[in-house]
């Protein structure tokens, strides 16, 4: 009997043994899932940060294109009144040199008038 409790005293104590070593390792195990899962809450808050950039980039980028439009609007209306100038200034011309003609055609009828008269 004293053999066989010595027997099974052996047989638990490498059981014992076994389930330390195998406790260790899920330990070890345990650990390196706790890492990794630690990492992987790091890289998720970094792509919160570069998602939250992004979106403010996306809304600079709206407002800008929004300007640009504005711009774009308002040039067209630049070039528009410049050539509403472009027309106004031939206009202007023709003008001053009709008068300029009329002047002309003037002062050769005062000098003939003041020729007559003398």
């Amino acid at each position: 009997v004293v053999e066989e409790l010595k027997s099974e005293l052996e047989i638990a104590k490498e059981t014992s043994s076994a389930s330390e070593a195998a406790l260790d390792e899920l330990k070890r195990e345990l650990a390196a899932a706790v890492e990794t899962l630690s990492r992987r809450e790091t890289a998720m808050e970094e792509l919160k940060v570069e998602l939250a950039t992004a979106k403010e980039t996306q809304t600079i980028l709206a407002s800008l294109e929004e300007h640009h439009s504005s711009l774009v609007e308002s040039g067209k209306a630049l070039e528009a009144e410049k050539h509403q100038l472009a027309e106004s200034l031939a206009k202007a011309k023709e003008s001053r040199k009709e008068v300029e003609e009329k002047l002309q055609t003037a002062m050769i009828t005062v000098d003939e008038s003041m020729k007559a008269y003398e």
